[in-house]
């Protein structure tokens, strides 16, 4: 379970270890279906989420092959390069050139 604290703490940029925004990103992109995320408003949601891409530029750790596929659900063409080798930077950048469609799903 992430608390909403957590989200307010990547919003401010506070510092927080690169695994903690990592899971962020994971529940944010598969939000509601990952991990839960208690109390959050919408805004919080979409600025928490603009914010961990921000933070994971240069990230080349390996995505999760279930969070790439979330990605590829609402944004095809991003299922269409091997999940196995995606990393968080290159979601990030994904979703950062164009996030409203994401936006539109944390605001659900």
């Amino acid at each position: 379970m992430i608390d909403v604290d957590e989200l307010r703490a990547l919003i401010r940029f506070d510092q927080m270890p690169l695994t903690d925004i990592e899971e962020i990103f994971r529940a944010l992109v598969n939000y509601p279906a990952e991990e839960a995320i208690r109390n959050p408003t919408r805004d919080e949601l979409t600025r928490a989420l603009d914010a961990a891409c921000e933070a994971l530029i240069g990230d080349n750790a390996e995505l999760p092959s279930g969070t790439a596929a979330a990605i590829a659900r609402l944004a095809p063409v991003f299922g269409h390069v091997d999940p196995h080798k995606q990393t968080y930077s290159t979601a990030a950048n994904f979703i950062r050139e164009d996030p409203t469609a994401w936006h539109e799903q944390l605001r659900k």
